[in-house]
């Protein structure tokens, strides 16, 4: 069963708290999550243990509902607000004397750096003065998180410039897991000036993770073909199991990672956050890749070998990230309006959205699925 059909009877079997018909899509979403936060103001997920300190949930769902917040106009402004500040108390409590999240059970991290990318980017939207002090924290935390010489790795590392897992500790030569997508929040939540060492080290570990036609660089082996360097991304130099595309190799042997949709969605949101202009090639050539493969049903780019796993898990993280880079490279592109109906038409009576194939992304949970999905709503407002 294709995942739009998996949806679809999970949209019929869901829900259990019908939502008013006469409230938008994002309405319903938006209170869907309102209701099913914690009296502490955290978010903590259901599903799945690791998430359940509430770290990683609560400053993500914040961060969207900030975003719904600046196009609401309604009667539930309020009540949205109010949410909005009992989930910044919480981020409050979570922070730890360095200013960064997750890291309270030192047995079982909460994804420290992303909860602390998220939490640094609802801290600033607010713009509280009773924050900075913190806010200064959590820039200091996600600066010296990043791989550099300060931190032991030199300049021909594959993870110069990246960011990490947030582990609080390594085997000797060890730097962990670095990836695109922590990196991506990093710099979102950083908006480092294009010319500051932080976003210089960036651009070369995204460089790496890009397949340009003019910096033909590999992490695999054998010699590449031209066709290797199709201006997409994947998702990490340093640790080959988190390619979702996996790995092509071609009749003469050499060995290449995919592109794929995910990550180079991932890849344009990172170069932007970088400080990156829109028309700059490296930019124009991640959005070429997208271009031609415009499928929304799955994840382009991740072979029909993997079919039933990560090219359905990532069903609305998917929606989510094209959303959004189309909604700032190709604003009128007629794919916001598909993204946004196939969106519309996977939430559920009472509002929510899960994805019953996405356990490995977490998108079975309905908190994370509906904020990504609430996200998607409202980068397709307007087409």
């Amino acid at each position: 069963m294709s995942i739009v059909a998996t949806l679809a009877v999970a949209v019929l079997l869901g829900g259990c708290e019908p939502a008013s018909k006469a409230q938008t899509p994002e309405q319903r979403a938006a209170a869907y999550l309102v209701r099913h936060q914690d009296s502490d103001g955290a978010w903590r997920s259901p599903t799945h243990g690791i998430v359940r300190g509430g770290a990683a949930w609560t400053p993500f769902l914040t961060s969207v509902l900030q975003h719904y917040a600046t196009a609401t106009l309604g009667s539930e402004r309020p009540t949205i607000e109010a949410s909005i500040n009992q989930s910044l108390a919480a981020i409050r409590v979570m922070a730890d004397d360095a200013g960064a999240l997750g890291r309270t059970d030192r047995a079982v991290l909460e994804y420290p750096n992303y909860s602390t990318s998220y939490a640094l980017i609802a801290l600033t939207r607010a713009n509280l003065s009773q924050d900075s002090l913190l806010v200064q924290k959590m820039r200091h935390y996600l600066q010296s998180q990043q791989w550099s010489a300060d931190r032991g790795v030199d300049g021909g590392h594959v993870a110069f410039g990246g960011w990490g897992f947030g582990e609080t500790s390594f085997a000797p030569g060890s730097v962990g897991h670095v990836d695109l997508s922590h990196t991506r929040r990093a710099l979102e939540a950083l908006r480092p000036d294009s010319a500051s060492d932080v976003s210089r080290s960036a651009q070369q570990f995204l460089a790496l993770a890009q397949k340009l036609p003019t910096d033909r660089r590999s992490v695999i082996d054998g010699p590449q073909p031209v066709d290797a360097f199709d201006g997409g991304f994947y998702a990490s130099p340093v640790v080959f199991g988190t390619n979702k595309g996996g790995v092509h190799q071609t009749a003469t042997g050499a060995r290449y990672f995919r592109s794929y949709a995910t990550a180079t969605c991932d890849g344009i949101l990172a170069l932007l956050a970088a400080g990156t202009a829109t028309d700059d090639p490296r930019v124009v050539a991640a959005l070429s890749w997208l271009e031609q493969h415009p499928a929304i049903d799955r994840v382009p780019g991740i072979p029909e070998a993997e079919r039933g796993q990560w090219e359905d898990v990532m069903f609305f993280y998917h929606l989510n990230v094209r959303a959004e880079v189309l909604s700032r490279l190709k604003p009128g592109h007629q794919l916001l309006r598909d993204i946004r109906d196939m969106v519309v038409a996977a939430q559920r009576e009472d509002g929510s959205f899960a994805n019953p194939l996405g356990g490995p992304n977490k998108e079975d949970d309905p908190l994370l699925a509906t904020a990504f999905a609430l996200s998607a709503l409202l980068y397709t407002s307007a087409a």
